[in-house]
């Protein structure tokens, strides 16, 4: 299951609308859209909200299902977040 596919059953279960999701996010209405179906993917910040929003950890966000049983991938996809997210940081703290 990628982000997208998470993100939209995340969001029906407990009963959002996108735009629901985009105001509380600070975006439009068309950027959910676009993380549902995998064509965008959405900055750090509105990752670590959505995690709080749907109570779920980052891992089970950002990992997908085959990459879930750890190994290889999945350190690959850690040290590629980490890059992202040190880079977010540094641009916020300049």
């Amino acid at each position: 299951m990628t982000l997208g596919d998470k993100l939209s059953k995340l969001r029906k279960e407990n009963n959002y609308t996108q735009e629901q999701i985009a105001a509380a996010l600070g975006v439009s209405r068309q950027s959910v859209s676009k993380w549902e179906s995998n064509l965008a993917y959405p900055e750090t910040d509105k990752l670590i909200r959505m995690s709080e929003m749907f109570q779920c950890s980052l891992d089970y966000l950002l990992k997908d299902e085959e990459e879930m049983g750890g190994g290889l991938q999945a350190d690959s996809a850690i040290c590629c977040l980490t890059a992202v997210f040190c880079f977010t940081m540094s641009l916020t703290l300049s």
